[in-house]
């Protein structure tokens, strides 16, 4: 009987010497990732914006009929008091319309004495028996045109006393000329505003932001102002005003906050930025690598105990310059891979080294 192939048995010999070998090929084979806790804690966000100092009321002052300007007594920067002059315009006309009122005014009460005067006298006639009752009826409805008269006429010297008042730009409340748009001379249109003032009535910051900021600042726990070009003023500030609109030029909503800085005065047109602290409540924070996604939306691959990771669906509370805040879908002590995270799919075999 001729011998056993030898050659099996040296093949069968072969791989149980190389058993050992193949086990650290097969790990060697494995993805190098690093992996991060998960741990879940209140964080505090805070968010820094730049916005513009300005005045809590303004007004634009125009003349309501537009002329020839003949004096503007005031420039950009100065104070100014309630009722105190700005400028005029030409009045000539006024003062002419005026003094036309005027004289039928006086036209019309001399006509009405005249009136009041014949009606007495045809009364006293009528009681005598030597007029009629149409003649004292007649004078009495004289008499009653000629005071109806007066009285349109007296309106007529009101109206224009009005008109003529108006060609002169007064102050309406104490406050600071922030713009002159026109100058003496020039000829300047109905309601076309030549000064702007800014109103003593406390100073407010204009800030443009996301959308998704504004019910934090809102209900901001802590919020810090300081001007650039005076850091070390201190200022305090409360939201006054939110727009209801969103800005359709920057895609942003405009908020105002009330400044206090004490008895320091706070510049107008001032660059300043606003700080606004506020908390969210328990999320995980992940680094930036550790997120992908799948046909539903954000995910992480989650390490687990046999070496693989499971790619699992995550909710993102808030994008962070350096980090995500995932408020669901790991659990607490989860472990996320974080670096080789783009190299992952499932079964793949995984090794977990030292790293960032």
């Amino acid at each position: 009987m001729p011998p056993a192939p030898r050659l099996p048995r040296l093949l069968l010999s072969s791989l149980m010497l190389c058993a050992p070998g193949l086990a650290v090929a097969q790990e060697a084979g494995a993805l190098p990732v690093t992996v991060v806790r998960a741990d879940f804690a209140p964080v505090t966000i805070s968010a820094t914006l730049t916005g513009v100092t300005e005045a809590k009321d303004s007004a634009d002052m125009a003349f309501r009929d537009g002329g020839r300007i003949v004096s503007l007594a005031v420039d950009v920067g100065d104070r100014v008091t309630e009722g105190q002059e700005l400028g005029r315009i030409d009045d000539r006309q006024a003062q002419e319309a005026l003094r036309e009122a005027q004289a039928q005014l006086r036209a019309a009460e001399a006509n009405r004495d005249r009136a009041e005067q014949e009606y007495t006298r045809q009364g006293a006639m009528y009681d005598r028996g030597v007029t009629t009752g149409a003649t004292l009826d007649s004078a009495r409805e004289s008499f009653r045109t000629a005071v109806s008269s007066v009285e349109q006429a007296r309106a007529s010297v009101e109206q224009a006393q009005i008109t003529l008042d108006e060609t002169r730009l007064t102050a309406p409340f104490d406050g600071t000329v922030t713009a002159r748009n026109a100058d003496p001379g020039q000829i300047v249109g109905a309601a076309t505003a030549v000064l702007e003032l800014a109103a003593d009535r406390g100073v407010v910051a204009l800030f443009y932001t996301p959308e998704g900021y504004v019910d934090e600042a809102v209900h901001a726990r802590d919020m810090r102002f300081s001007l650039l070009d005076e850091p070390a003023l201190p200022i305090t500030g409360t939201v006054s005003e939110i727009s209801p609109m969103i800005d359709p030029t920057n895609g942003s909503v405009a908020v105002k906050v009330a400044l206090d800085a004490g008895t320091a005065p706070i510049p107008l047109g001032a660059a300043i930025s606003g700080t606004v602290l506020f908390d969210i409540p328990d999320t995980a924070a992940l680094p930036w690598e550790a997120l992908t996604s799948d046909e539903s939306g954000p995910a992480v691959w989650v390490m687990g105990a046999d070496g693989t990771a499971s790619l699992t669906p995550v909710t993102v509370e808030r994008y962070q310059t350096d980090r995500v805040l995932i408020s669901d879908g790991v659990t607490e002590g989860a472990e996320v891979v974080v670096k080789g995270a783009h190299l992952v799919f499932p079964g793949r075999a995984l090794r977990v080294v030292e790293g960032e």
